[in-house]
């Protein structure tokens, strides 16, 4: 699969063209469940992209040590986080969807928490709904730029949205949750729409959590990437009753998240994301 460099862009195919305008607008199947369609089995698929992106990181670990990031070291890993995107392209999206523009998320009711978890379930996928669906090349770039190894948790948390946003319900013990594509939505595409109540967060994207973020063999902490925990607290801000700043453009969330970035992502900024009790 030959995928584009920065340099090459404007002569890109209008195909590629929409993978990377809207790079992260991505659909996983489910990889845990099996029921995937097309040749790749489920196993095979996580398999494959744990591969790619070890592949990435190992790039990721090698040019962080340098002194300075160049424009080829960038394009380089660039090149190797969007081996990663077409892989889960190409295999997910075309084979269950065909067209999709647009991801639409609706909470059926307000999505209220009590404990730690279901805050911590609930900001997340709101957070990440917003990176998902917001990301573009010129983020990618500035990120892998000022810190590599920071698209690795990011990439991993786009890999548990798409999870949820194409589970099957059933396949978690509920059945109040919908993902349908709608074909009129407009003149270049289609939208797929998700509404999910909090019991389908807690149940579906909560077990997501915890089986493919939170280790529970070692100390049952996650820690969001820099970029969605941003996002994590400007949510939470905005969601105040008494917060009247809810104008902030993405945009100045992404420049804000680059701008605390540094080579090594390990810092108190990140959320943690602790292991549900009950698990």
């Amino acid at each position: 699969m030959v995928v584009p460099s920065i340099n090459n862009i404007s002569s890109i195919n209008s195909r590629i063209v929409k993978i990377i305008t809207s790079i992260f607008i991505v659909l996983y199947s489910n990889p845990n469940t099996g029921y995937c369609d097309g040749a790749i089995t489920q196993s095979n698929y996580d398999s494959e992209f744990n591969s790619m992106l070890a592949n990435y990181i190992k790039l990721a670990k090698k040019i962080s040590m340098k002194k300075q990031i160049t424009e080829s070291d960038v394009n380089i890993l660039l090149n190797s986080a969007l081996l990663v995107l077409e892989h889960i392209k190409f295999n997910n999206l075309y084979k269950k969807f065909n067209n999709v523009e647009e991801i639409v998320f609706k909470s059926v009711k307000s999505l209220t928490y009590n404990n730690r978890f279901e805050e911590n379930v609930i900001k997340f996928t709101i957070s990440v709904f917003e990176i998902f669906t917001t990301l573009h090349l010129n983020n990618i770039k500035d990120i892998v730029s000022k810190s590599p190894l920071e698209l690795v948790p990011l990439l991993k948390e786009m890999n548990v949205f798409t999870k949820f946003i194409t589970a099957n319900a059933s396949d978690y013990g509920h059945s109040n949750f919908s993902n349908t594509v709608v074909s009129s939505y407009n003149k270049n595409g289609k939208s797929y729409n998700i509404n999910a109540t909090k019991e389908a967060l807690m149940r579906i994207m909560g077990a997501l959590i915890n089986i493919y973020l939170i280790n529970p063999s070692t100390n049952k902490i996650y820690k969001l990437s820099n970029t969605a925990s941003t996002f994590y607290y400007a949510y939470s801000s905005n969601s105040s009753k008494n917060n009247k700043n809810t104008s902030k453009s993405n945009e100045v969330l992404y420049k804000n998240a680059i701008r605390k970035l540094h080579k090594d992502i390990n810092n108190n900024d990140r959320v943690s994301i602790f292991m549900d009790n009950k698990a």
